[in-house]
């Protein structure tokens, strides 16, 4: 369900965000907003019915919290159409990857 909701679901709400006029930083903000808080509920479903172990999970933790101070700060700075540029390099290099695998 987090692959539906979480990042297709997002894609889904940044473009239906962009639609309403709502401004493009703002749109790809509140996307990852929600595609957190799915991950984390997913993470804890999964640690919970013995899926995987939270040791599993402690590689990830300290890049990601990294990797979101950074792109809370180059938001900031770099430009909308930039934005959407590096949006869909991004998923089409994951779902290139996707294929392959």
């Amino acid at each position: 369900m987090n692959g539906l909701l979480g990042t297709g679901g997002g894609i889904i709400l940044v473009t239906t965000l962009q639609k309403l006029k709502i401004e493009t930083k703002q749109c790809y903000a509140t996307s990852l907003s929600i595609t957190l808080i799915l991950s984390v509920i997913s993470s804890v479903f999964y640690i919970k019915n013995g899926f995987v172990n939270i040791s599993d999970f402690i590689p990830f933790l300290l890049p990601s919290i990294i990797g979101g101070f950074i792109g809370a700060v180059f938001l900031k700075k770099i430009s909308s159409n930039l934005l959407k540029v590096l949006f869909a390099v991004l998923l089409i290099v994951g779902g290139t990857v996707s294929l392959f695998k």
